[in-house]
């Protein structure tokens, strides 16, 4: 087996790993990986099509991580903000029921809260708080 070979293997590999995963971050490290992998196999084997390919969706996929990061971190600011007013509310009003529904709802707009992060984020938000 060549070495190009090994790097074909080792991309076609890490596009198997990137359908494995749910989270979007991981998913799109691995398949920069796997597009840079292709790239160089490509172009070692003067494969036109595969590096050409690879190498329009290496910054599709940089863009697109750079987005959920970008929704991920406000997501997380979103709810540590939202999460500090409830705590305020409960110790000012601690006997009024209202205060574990405000959290509740405040999550939920903080899921909701963008297009863009529901269609970059998983559904189940909570498992990720």
């Amino acid at each position: 087996m060549s070495h190009w070979d090994a790097i074909g293997y080792f991309a076609a590999g890490m596009v198997f790993v990137a359908f494995g995963m749910q989270e979007m971050v991981a998913l799109r490290i691995v398949a920069m990986l796997s597009n840079l992998a292709f790239i160089a196999y490509g172009l070692g084997l003067d494969l036109t099509p595969v590096w050409l390919l690879h190498a329009v969706l290496l910054p599709l996929n940089g863009w697109r991580l750079a987005q959920a990061l970008q929704c991920a971190k406000r997501t997380r600011m979103t709810i540590a903000a939202n999460a500090a007013a409830s705590t305020a509310k409960c110790i000012v009003f601690a006997k009024k029921p209202s205060a574990p529904r405000t959290l509740s709802k405040n999550r939920r707009v903080a899921a909701v809260r963008d297009r863009a992060c529901r269609r970059i984020l998983p559904n189940d938000t909570e498992r990720v708080l």
